[in-house]
């Protein structure tokens, strides 16, 4: 049985879609249905046109997985809900290499964003949609990635995107998959995209169009049962609910401060976001922006600053009095992309 989230989803996908922006993202709770949609829309695709979509993830161990779990019940039970009278037999389907086959079609092909370099544009003419699923994540799987993984992702894009064998030019389009993990994601930052406030639902777009942005909120427990309600106060307040429905709902229970003018300024960094940090009366403020006057501590070398200094782990005595603070919860946050962009830096340095 589909639940009506399920249903709902498959409706809100095909709006955002409607929207004909070439770069999608789709921000939601996790088990949502958003992988699920975009396999069964995979497939027909393929029936109808002969495409094939291409899955994206992070590493090599995440395409294992998705490998591996690609025709689960969920999967099945969505194309029996939404083509009734179209009977899919699971004989059919089958994991073959780097691809996922209906009958004798390859309709979607599997790569991980590390390998991007030695993928040389397989079946350039076939490929139209690209889904990067779980996008978005947390901190610590973001730290592990070594090299640029918007540059990475992108260098597949364009492999993809070009000319097909009539001359005509392939109109790929990209779907990120996400769970609401982070204010901040590279991607986000790489085209100065606000970050989106948890209670926004629906969806937006930016640059002339050619992003389209949907955030969700669907609930991971839905109370149709006696079973379910009594799940929902057994989570309810926990940390378990908040992780359950988006790590970054703890900023609802936040409160801002920000500095004087006469705090003074401790460190500034630029991790793809910017914020400085200012010291006064026994606690550190983070805000927003940085000093090009003072050292900017980042990941990676950066020309645009004049004093830039690269950390590593083995710079974590520099932070001693961060790490005092962060412990004695003496950190202020001028506002929750701020929060978010603090636990980043701890969680790179190693605090």
């Amino acid at each position: 049985m589909i639940n009506n989230a399920t249903h709902e989803m498959h409706a809100k996908i095909n709006d955002l879609i409607s929207r004909n922006a070439i770069l999608n993202f789709i921000i939601d709770n996790r088990n949502s249905g958003k992988t699920t949609q975009f396999k069964k829309r995979a497939l027909i695709r393929n029936i109808k046109h002969g495409t094939i979509t291409c899955f994206a993830r992070r590493f090599e161990k995440e395409i294992k997985k998705l490998k591996k779990e690609f025709f689960n019940k969920k999967f099945f039970k969505v194309l029996e809900h939404d083509y009734p009278n179209k009977k899919f037999n699971k004989k059919d389907f089958k994991i073959k290499d780097n691809y996922a086959y209906y009958k004798e079609f390859r309709f979607a092909y599997f790569i991980y964003i590390k390998d991007a370099q030695a993928d040389k544009g397989i079946d350039e003419d076939s490929i139209d949609t690209i889904v990067y699923d779980e996008f978005m994540t947390n901190d610590s799987r973001y730290n592990f990635y070594r090299g640029d993984e918007v540059k990475d992702f992108f260098d597949i894009f364009m492999t993809k995107k070009r000319k097909k064998a009539d001359g005509t030019d392939a109109q790929v389009k990209i779907f990120m998959l996400g769970n609401r993990e982070s204010y901040f994601n590279p991607y986000y930052t790489y085209f100065n995209l606000p970050y989106m406030n948890i209670e926004f639902t629906g969806i937006k777009t930016f640059r002339h169009g050619s992003i389209a942005l949907l955030q969700l909120n669907t609930p991971v427990i839905e109370a149709k049962t006696d079973y379910d309600k009594k799940l929902q106060y057994l989570v309810k307040n926990t940390p378990l609910e908040k992780y359950w429905n988006g790590e970054n709902a703890k900023a609802l229970n936040m409160t801002f401060a920000k500095p004087s003018k006469n705090a003074l300024i401790y460190a500034c960094f630029d991790f793809g976001y910017c914020v400085s940090l200012y010291t006064e009366k026994s606690k550190i403020y983070v805000v927003s922006g940085v000093r090009k006057d003072k050292t900017i501590f980042t990941k990676k070398p950066n020309a645009k600053y004049k004093h830039n200094y690269v950390i590593s782990q083995r710079d974590k005595p520099l932070f001693d009095m961060m790490r005092k603070y962060y412990k004695l919860n003496q950190i202020e946050y001028a506002d929750a992309i701020c929060h978010d962009a603090f636990m980043k830096i701890i969680e790179y340095i190693g605090i």
